[in-house]
């Protein structure tokens, strides 16, 4: 009997350190393998790739919402600080950043931008920030930003790419 309750107590150990071994680690490759596609196949890292409409022939995420234009910055905060330029949008924008490990951790809409005010510094804790932009600070120094904008016509493609290219990433220079 004790012979039993041992082994059921090293196989509720072991099922516990597996999944908790799961949850830190499946996160982490899930992103890591994303952000080094997501930079090969666009402008690199610190670099806004503006990406196409999704189709079935082009899908550079997991399921991308045909009525979405998609903009994408893998960036990394090691030397500095990143500038995030986003072209006025009018209807639904939003600008999503996410951690090395999947965490969405701040989500603008476009409410917040104008043509006068569409800049976002993005930092790492205790890095210095230029003032007068918003300010996002993130919890890792890689990750992901990602644009959406809706596309809520044929006629309105044009106006959203438009607002589109001026999309941009770059690290901030003193």
């Amino acid at each position: 009997m004790i012979r039993i309750a041992i082994f059921a107590v090293a196989l509720l150990v072991a099922t516990f350190a597996g999944w908790g071994a799961m949850n830190w680690a499946i996160p982490k490759v899930i992103m890591i393998k994303a952000m080094e596609g997501l930079a090969e196949r666009g402008a690199g890292v610190n670099a806004m790739t503006l990406r196409e409409p999704a189709d079935p022939y082009r899908q550079f995420v997991v399921r991308p919402s045909p009525d979405l234009l998609y903009s994408t910055c893998v960036y990394d905060l090691e030397s500095a600080p990143l500038r995030i330029s986003i072209g006025p949008t009018n209807g639904y924008l939003s600008v999503s950043f996410f951690d090395h490990i999947t965490n969405n951790y701040e989500t603008l809409t476009g409410d917040l931008f104008t043509p006068q005010r569409s800049d976002v510094i993005l930092v790492q804790k205790g890095q210095d920030a230029p003032s007068g932009a918003q300010l996002v600070t993130s919890p890792s120094t890689r990750g992901l930003v990602l644009v959406r904008r809706q596309i809520s016509g044929e006629g309105s493609l044009p106006v959203m790419q438009a607002a589109q290219v001026k999309d941009d990433c770059a690290s901030v220079t003193s």
